[in-house]
């Protein structure tokens, strides 16, 4: 019951909304903490690097079709590293 109570309080209360985001504003102490820093660059470099590796590899195999690549060339850019291990588990499979 005192759960409910505090979510209630909560959604009632805007301003307390408004006060955390400015303290996150303010550069507090809070905000450092929460601040991803270097990581989307970090998975764009993952993800172009497992996508140059993926096409690299899919011009020099055996020749499969265009929708065949495309679709490996997706999976990749919206997976990033884990759609390279799945490229990669693909190859082991085959193989």
């Amino acid at each position: 019951m005192k759960l409910s109570n505090r979510l209630v309080v909560v959604v009632l209360q805007p301003n307390v909304h408004t006060a955390a985001w400015s303290a996150f504003a303010e550069g507090s102490e809070i905000h450092d903490r929460v601040d991803p820093g270097g990581q989307p660059r970090i998975a764009a470099a993952l993800v172009v690097l497992s996508l140059a590796f993926v096409m690299l590899r899919l011009a020099l195999e055996q020749p499969a079709s265009p929708g065949r690549r495309l679709a490996w060339v997706l999976v990749t850019i919206l997976l990033g590293p884990f759609g390279l291990l799945a490229y990669l588990r693909r190859e082991l499979v085959v193989s």
